[in-house]
């Protein structure tokens, strides 16, 4: 009886020995292919008012060290211990905290102010100080308004002041360095129509910090958020922090009281070109409190990167701000333009922003410069 009960622990055991083997076999032949594998993004591309079918692209990953891989269980290499989840939420609260510091000391509302004998007629759109000289980016269809008020026909008759902090108050004078030419002449009267409708396509545009509205000195060095073109690589499900001025729930306020500079994190939901399809040119983000109009120029900031990914430039449709998709131009696009414009990259443009001060000019041919905006 011994004997064979004895026999049969041992036949158990062979068992169990097998089967730990064949399980350690195929853990270390599968997870190889599962550490490979990589995913296809889905990129859709559109062209102005006629949307194309989506087209699956390949898209390069973005580098690991870039957006940590929370749902990985696995050690690296080198063994290292991965963090318990608590801890990669503090660290990246206290990310999205200094970037939202940083985000709300560079961002800025711009305010233009039209004036008739009958009526005055308040613009107000939102921007980012992107280098420390006090270069600010903006879309084409804000900074028009300053076009206008500088070498409009009835410039006398408009003002624009760029205000800082929260809620904003009147603090410096900027003076345009660029307004996209494409887009001015594919949208002659866009910035003047109360309701616009546009692709975002080459709506972009710069403008330099020159004075300060109570005359005191510029700061040598004004606080900023830079973008890279060669490092910011959009990707659905990334996390940005957008920062911007609405003031459609807000428009009462205007122009004698200020807004408030509004910071929230959204996610990226859709990929666009505009017409290559192996570039990102605009980017669809979850609908937030800064989906409303006035947002338009405000930046969209990567939380790994802590750099510009995209400007603020459309909103989608929704009745309310939580369904509403915002839509931004990717620093991508924003290079591909001033490039197709200037004949510069967007880095070597930005890198001595007096010169484009003292060079700029605009054609005075342009219609909307002719025009009053009512």
């Amino acid at each position: 009886m011994n004997t064979f009960a004895e026999l049969a622990h041992q036949i158990a055991a062979i068992i169990t020995t097998l089967i730990l083997l064949i399980a350690s076999f195929l853990v270390h032949a599968i997870t190889p292919l599962i550490q490979n594998s990589q995913t296809t993004a889905p990129y859709t591309v559109i062209a102005p008012f006629h949307p194309k079918d989506t087209e699956p692209v390949e898209q390069e990953n973005s580098p690991s060290e870039k957006i940590p891989n929370e749902s990985a269980s696995t050690t690296s290499s080198t063994h290292k211990q991965t963090p318990p989840q608590s801890t990669v939420e503090e660290l990246k609260t206290v990310a999205i905290t200094n970037i939202r510091t940083a985000a709300t000391k560079a961002a800025v509302n711009i305010v233009c102010i039209t004036q008739t004998a009958t009526s005055t007629r308040t613009i107000s759109g939102s921007g980012m100080i992107v280098n420390p000289q006090g270069v600010i980016v903006t879309n084409a269809h804000v900074a028009a308004y300053i076009l206008l008020a500088e070498y409009g026909s009835y410039q006398g008759d408009t003002s624009c002041r760029i205000r800082t902090e929260s809620p904003s108050h009147d603090t410096y004078i900027a003076r345009p360095i660029y307004v996209s030419p494409t887009w001015l002449r594919d949208n002659p009267f866009t910035a003047f129509e109360e309701n616009p409708s546009s692709t975002g396509e080459h709506d972009i545009a710069f403008l330099l910090i020159t004075g300060t509205v109570d005359g005191l000195p510029l700061p040598l060095q004004f606080p900023f958020i830079p973008f890279d073109a060669s490092e910011t690589l959009p990707t659905e499900g990334n996390t940005v922090l957008i920062a911007a001025y609405p003031g459609e729930l807000f428009a009462n306020l205007l122009p004698n009281n200020g807004l408030w500079l509004l910071t929230p994190t959204s996610t990226i939901i859709n990929l666009y070109t505009f017409k290559n399809p192996k570039t990102i040119d605009l980017i669809s983000l979850k609908g937030s409190i800064a989906s409303q109009h006035g947002s338009s120029g405000g930046g969209v900031i990567d939380t790994a990167t802590k750099k510009i990914l995209g400007i603020v430039v459309t909103t989608g449709e929704g009745t309310t701000v939580d369904v509403r998709p915002l839509n931004a131009i990717t620093v991508g696009h924003i290079d591909d333009t001033v490039r197709m414009d200037t004949g510069m990259s967007l880095s070597a443009f930005l890198a001595d922003p007096h010169a484009r001060l003292t060079s700029f000019s605009v054609d005075t041919n342009y219609q909307f410069l002719n025009t009053h905006p009512r």
